[in-house]
């Protein structure tokens, strides 16, 4: 998974991204959330990993925070977002 910053641009977004390591075996899937500050889900994407990294861009919103939540196999990783103002 694709650990985003902990502050991002207006222009920029929130970048988000899986890969696959093939020889390590293991299931390939992933899901992938973006919640608000109050806990509303504003995107998600279930996805299936590759051996090259596939990547998603959230625009959000100018001075907000968000949660980047990972669900995997392997449990649960939570990156937290600040898109910063201009």
């Amino acid at each position: 998974m694709n650990a985003p910053p902990a502050s991002v641009s207006c222009t920029g977004g929130i970048r988000v991204g899986v890969w696959y390591q093939s020889f390590s075996g293991g299931p390939k899937w992933a899901r992938i959330s973006i919640r608000s500050a109050a806990g509303k889900t504003v995107w998600r994407r279930s996805v299936s990993a590759t051996s090259r990294w596939r990547y998603w861009r959230f625009g959000g919103t100018c001075g907000r925070r968000y949660s980047v939540i990972y669900d995997t196999h392997a449990g649960r990783t939570r990156f937290h977002v600040r898109i910063r103002p201009r």
